[in-house]
């Protein structure tokens, strides 16, 4: 699938979970974009009260039981914000009207 995102548009990708390339540019054109990152340990770390795993699980078993159920079911909530293929193609059809 190509996704062509217009001039001045912002995608947020998350990398790890879906592969993702640029294509190539003609001869004589350019493109510039600006790349953030974000790694997830430091999500997870503030998650855990700003301790590791390991402690967080020590100090507070059930705490950070929850938090691991809480983490599990915002990644299957992030996920289902992303359009599906079939959406996609939807609103090309719907714009090419």
């Amino acid at each position: 699938m190509v996704v062509e995102f217009p001039p001045g548009a912002t995608a947020l990708i998350p990398s790890s979970v879906i592969l993702h390339s640029n294509t190539k540019v003609q001869d004589g054109e350019g493109r510039m974009s600006f790349t953030q990152y974000a790694a997830g340990g430091l999500f997870r770390w503030v998650d855990n009260s700003f301790r590791t795993a390991e402690q967080f699980k020590m100090d507070d078993p059930r705490g950070k039981q929850r938090a691991d159920e809480a983490a599990s079911e915002r990644w299957q909530h992030g996920l289902g914000l992303f359009p599906t293929v079939e959406r996609l193609e939807e609103r090309i059809r719907g714009h090419n009207m």
